[in-house]
């Protein structure tokens, strides 16, 4: 299986190694406290969900493109042990995308329940707005429901390939943990689409977006500096993100574009040199 063009979730997850794995923030922190590594950690879980779930989706828009025999671009085609139908309706595509009840692995993840998309048929337009739910859908035991759009550009005003993305999801944890994500995040595809291989494959990413917690903390995150992603490398290479609460801040900088692990983290101004690495 190909690696995802969505690296972009693994962004904040890099950030932390050597600690043991929670499901959720816990702390019991109140909105003047600083911003914590663990809740860095429990937005880059949620993030991956994100952008994991994306990746479903655009593989779900592409397949009645494939089924006409149009020429696509993809990141990630789905598992075998994916079942999917579609059908069309009054010029519209309704594909569901269903995991079953056993859980289907997919990006890393054991992916529960079905993600239903819907379209319009017209292949030729500069851009389509899919819009998809959720049923009885999970994602390693997490529930996620709430409903989303997504808008495929064929060509942004640079010429290229760009997803834009509008969240608004309910992220429900085993014990009980209630996580609401809202905003906005575009992938623009700058570098690559135009040729057939994907190591010269390249992708900027851009948005914001609000992170409530359990015990009512709202994080609000900006990517400052376009993230820089590229598929020949395993780690971002470039861009900045900003978490705020109140007047508590927090930043990941990713660097000047070299391919390395390494990033520079400032919270509330003690700055300190990470080493990235995955969950």
């Amino acid at each position: 299986m190909k690696k995802s063009l969505f690296f972009l979730g693994l962004f904040l997850a890099l950030v932390f190694t050597g600690s043991c794995d929670k499901d959720s923030d816990g702390s019991g922190a109140t909105s003047s406290t600083p911003i914590t590594k663990e809740e860095f950690r429990t937005d880059a879980k949620i993030d991956k969900m994100v952008d994991d779930v994306a990746t479903v989706v655009e593989n779900g828009y592409i397949l009645p493109q494939n089924g006409s025999g149009k020429m696509t671009n993809t990141a990630q085609m789905l598992p075998g042990c994916v079942v999917t139908t579609s059908a069309i309706i009054d010029n519209t595509w309704n594909v569901s995308i269903d995991f079953g009840t056993e859980g289907c692995s997919f990006m890393g993840a054991t992916l529960k329940g079905k993600i239903i998309i819907s379209f319009t048929n017209d292949f030729e337009t500069m851009s389509h707005t899919i819009t998809y739910t959720f049923e009885n859908f999970y994602y390693n035991d997490i529930a996620i429901t709430g409903n989303r759009t997504m808008t495929r550009t064929h060509a942004n005003a640079n010429g290229n390939p760009e997803t834009s993305m509008s969240l608004d999801m309910t992220i429900t944890y085993p014990n009980g943990d209630v996580y609401h994500r809202t905003g906005t995040r575009t992938k623009e595809w700058s570098e690559g689409h135009d040729t057939p291989g994907i190591s010269d494959d390249v992708f900027l990413i851009t948005g914001s977006w609000s992170t409530t917690f359990p015990n009512g903390n709202v994080n609000s995150t900006t990517i400052t500096t376009p993230l820089k992603i590229k598929r020949d490398c395993a780690y971002i290479v470039a861009g900045v993100i900003t978490i705020t609460r109140n007047a508590n801040t927090a930043t990941i900088d990713y660097g000047d574009g070299t391919c390395d692990n390494q990033a520079t983290m400032t919270i509330n101004g003690e700055t300190s040199i990470i080493t990235l690495d995955g969950f």
